[in-house]
């Protein structure tokens, strides 16, 4: 599934685990790996275009929810990496969570609807 599938924005050549690593825009990273720790900002979810199912011709939309069941979100005094990647699996941007703090991420989700 593309639910846990995120691609990069922009290109930047980084660290990861003490070595280099060149981030080229386009790449793609499953939920989980390091590459995403502390570089959240760098990717957003991958969107797809076309799903297989019962609507495959029908776009999938942008904005879909990816949470799914039994999904918890990090706890309040989480870091704000884990709460941006929290945000990223639930369908925000990186252009929406830049200039976001760690509470205004949480209060986000926190809010009822």
């Amino acid at each position: 599934m593309a639910d846990d599938i995120f691609v990069a924005v922009e290109s930047v050549l980084t660290q990861v685990d003490g070595e280099n690593v060149y981030i080229t825009a386009g790449q793609t990273a499953r939920v989980g790996h390091p590459i995403l720790v502390g570089r959240e900002a760098l990717f957003e979810p991958f969107k797809v275009d076309y799903e297989l199912g019962v609507e495959a011709t029908e776009p999938v939309p942008e904005n879909k929810q990816l949470a799914e069941a039994g999904d918890e979100a990090p706890k309040g005094n989480a870091s704000l990496q884990e709460w941006q990647a929290y945000a990223f699996a639930h369908g925000l941007t990186a252009e929406e969570l830049e200039p976001l703090t760690r509470d205004q991420i949480r209060d986000h989700f926190s809010q009822p609807g």
